[in-house]
C-alpha cells in the first residue's frame, strides 16, 4: 500500500464521484509532494471505483474489511490495530458470523 489508497465514499449524487476523486487526488498530491519537498505526479494511476447499492449492507461490511485488511495484507502492518486504523471502532467485524479473506476484494 505504499502506492495507493482506499476510500468508502458514498457521494451526495453518483455523478459527483469523478469531482471528488479529482480533488481528493490533487490535494493529497500537493499536501504530500509539499511534505517530501517534491514536485510532480503523486499517485501512479487513476482511481479505480465500484459502486452498489446503499442498501447491499453485506457488500458494505466486505468492502469494509478490506480496507481495513490491507495493511495487514500488504505486510505493513502486524495485526489490525495501529494508529491510523478505526478497526477497534467496528468490534463487530471479528464477531459477526461472516468469513473474509483478506486476500480478496471483496468488489
Amino acid at each position: 500500500m505504499s502506492n495507493h489508497i482506499h476510500y468508502l465514499l458514498e457521494p451526495a449524487q453518483p455523478e459527483d464521484l469523478p469531482r471528488i476523486m479529482h480533488w481528493l487526488n490533487w490535494y493529497t498530491a500537493m499536501c504530500f509532494n509539499r511534505m517530501l519537498n517534491r514536485t510532480g505526479h503523486f499517485w501512479e494511476k487513476r482511481y479505480h471505483s465500484s459502486g452498489f447499492e446503499k442498501t447491499d449492507y453485506k457488500r458494505a461490511l466486505n468492502t469494509l474489511r478490506y480496507i481495513q485488511a490491507n495493511p495487514k495484507a500488504a505486510k505493513m502492518q502486524q495485526g489490525f490495530f495501529y494508529d491510523f486504523s478505526n478497526y477497534g471502532i467496528h468490534d463487530r467485524l471479528s464477531d459477526d458470523g461472516r468469513s473474509f479473506n483478506s486476500t480478496q476484494n471483496p468488489v
